[in-house]
């Protein structure tokens, strides 16, 4: 944040040749964002095979014979986002794992 164009003016002059040099760095380099959608049953299939604390829980669960309350609700609602979170960072790790051994031109 600068307090005038003057300022940023002086900024600019003063820093032409370590900003010059930083973008060299990134001269012939390319960027790009990979997204993966998931299949909502898909995921959760996969989770409920994969996930041992999943499936724990709903074992738990059933074994008890009666319907889950409001805060067994809420308890397996928050085992299944955070076995979709080790999911995304599994998937996410993988991902680039294979993008690194990807040959570069």
């Amino acid at each position: 944040m600068a307090a005038s164009e003057s300022d940023v003016r002086a900024f600019l002059q003063s820093s032409q040749r370590p900003l010059r040099n930083a973008l060299k760095q990134f001269e012939r380099k390319v960027e790009f964002d990979v997204e993966a959608a998931w299949n909502g049953g898909e995921i959760f299939k996969l989770i409920e095979e994969q996930d041992v604390e999943v499936r724990k829980f709903k074992e738990n669960a059933f074994a008890a014979g009666k319907p889950l309350g409001p805060d067994e609700q809420l308890a397996a609602g928050i085992v299944v986002a955070n076995a979709i979170a080790r999911q995304r960072a599994q998937f996410a790790k993988s991902v680039e794992e294979e993008l690194n051994l990807a040959p570069s031109a």
